[in-house]
């Protein structure tokens, strides 16, 4: 069985990204959004790809949301660095979306030994 996960966000511009960093991201997550040019947009191709490699591994998003690191590529592929041996297999990419929106899909590539 292939585990597959989705996420879509309206980006909100005045949004505050700051205590959702410091709470959701990693270190590395944290210090690429913030020293990325739009540190906003920085954020939401994270998010989202965090939330579907989540919804992919089929776990809950409170308590696991550092456990996943997401480092998107300028040609949408995502790098996943994941703390949980038995969560490893999984890939992510963005999705193309209109003006203000983010999105991200995963799936699982090798079932975990």
């Amino acid at each position: 069985m292939t585990h597959v996960g989705i996420d879509v966000e309206a980006r909100t511009e005045n949004f505050d990204i700051e205590p959702v960093l410091s709470m959701a991201f990693t270190a590395r997550e944290c210090r690429e959004v913030r020293a990325s040019a739009d540190p906003l947009d920085a954020f939401y191709r994270r998010w989202v790809g965090k939330e579907a490699v989540l919804k992919a591994v089929g776990i809950g998003m409170a308590e696991h949301l550092q456990c996943i690191g997401i480092h998107p590529d300028a040609k949408g592929g995502i790098d996943i660095d994941c703390a949980v041996p038995e969560w490893r297999g999984f890939q992510a990419m963005a999705l193309p979306m209109p003006a203000g929106h983010a999105a991200a899909l995963a799936w699982q590539i090798k079932e975990p030994k």
